[in-house]
């Protein structure tokens, strides 16, 4: 329940730590008294027209110091722009302290984690048939199928590479 509360999916009426999310937004009937008061321009016309004419400064800028040959690493040879890549700069101790911290992390596979996760949110069951309504029987299918999407590894080889898992089940969850 604290965990609802605190991410608003639950609220207290008259509570003023736990409101309806909605409480936090101004009225609408005032919404245009406030913007008027605010220190930026809030009239669409008037900030294009202040970043188109921002924009043309630095574009000015740009091709003058590029036709002097004020800007190092860059050049115009006719109609071809050439850029040098800029080389990292990471301090010599850097990849070493990366080993360090990486070796006093836990290894976790996205799976057991996303297992985690599922366990403490719900997050399965907040996928439903959208036909019935009905929440998914097969709660690995639905974290595959997002590992899937979120991989882009695809669904036939997510379901190859899962156990307890198939194509034709991924299809249905993903459709």
């Amino acid at each position: 329940m604290r965990d609802r509360l605190k991410s608003g999916d639950v609220w207290v009426a008259g509570s003023r730590a736990n409101r309806r999310f909605g409480d936090y937004l101004l009225p609408k009937d005032q919404v245009a008294a406030e913007a008027r008061n605010l220190s930026v321009n809030v009239e669409l016309g008037g900030y294009l027209a202040g970043r188109e004419s921002l924009l043309d400064q630095r574009l000015t800028s740009f091709a003058r110091r590029l036709r002097r040959g004020d800007l190092v690493g860059v050049t115009l040879e006719g109609d071809r722009l050439s850029v040098t890549p800029v080389k990292a700069a990471m301090p010599e101790e850097a990849p070493s302290l990366d080993r360090t911290i990486d070796g006093l992390l836990p290894r976790v596979r996205i799976t057991e984690l996303l297992r985690e996760i599922d366990a403490l949110t719900g997050l399965t069951a907040t996928f439903r048939d959208l036909r019935s309504g009905k929440v998914h029987d097969n709660p690995s299918c639905i974290l595959a199928a997002v590992l899937a999407d979120a991989t882009n590894l695809g669904l036939e080889r997510m379901a190859n590479a899962s156990q307890g898992v198939t194509y034709a089940q991924l299809a249905w969850t993903h459709s």
